[in-house]
């Protein structure tokens, strides 16, 4: 399946969905994307990563750092402390966005990952979110969240 990503703003939010399977310019785009939106976003604004309908995410290790790199940089440079929620069912897509997620600890972009939407929203939908907030799926579970222990 040719994967695409997909943007839609509600509020001052971008949900992103990522359809089928994605390749590293696909990433790529999704980058340029959410950078000439935060250019355009001084004040910045918080995302929902949508990874539900997500294929094959075809990024090895060293792009997905090279990736992160670039991303924590730029949001050093642009300051606004925002927060990015990813859902993510399938073991695969959650260890790639855990990677992602280590890379920006040090940068004004807070990164959780969740097993489901209403979780995901909630925690962008508070005023202050706590690490206990946090999922993470694991094979079979369906897309049932799953305290993160450890």
């Amino acid at each position: 399946m040719v994967g695409r990503v997909d943007y839609l703003w509600e509020k001052d939010r971008l949900h992103v969905s990522w359809i089928g399977d994605l390749g590293l310019d696909d990433l790529i785009g999704l980058i340029q994307t959410l950078q000439d939106a935060e250019l355009d976003r001084p004040d910045g604004f918080d995302r929902l990563h949508d990874l539900r309908q997500a294929g094959a995410l075809n990024a090895d290790f060293n792009s997905i750092l090279h990736m992160a790199a670039n991303r924590r940089d730029f949001h050093g440079a642009v300051g606004a402390l925002r927060r990015a929620a990813f859902v993510a069912t399938h073991d695969g897509h959650c260890g790639k966005v855990r990677i992602y997620q280590k890379m920006m600890e040090n940068s004004p972009l807070d990164v959780r990952i969740f097993g489901t939407m209403d979780a995901a929203l909630a925690w962008l939908d508070s005023p202050h979110a706590t690490p206990t907030d946090e999922v993470e799926p694991t094979a079979g579970t369906e897309g049932r969240p799953q305290t993160r222990h450890g």
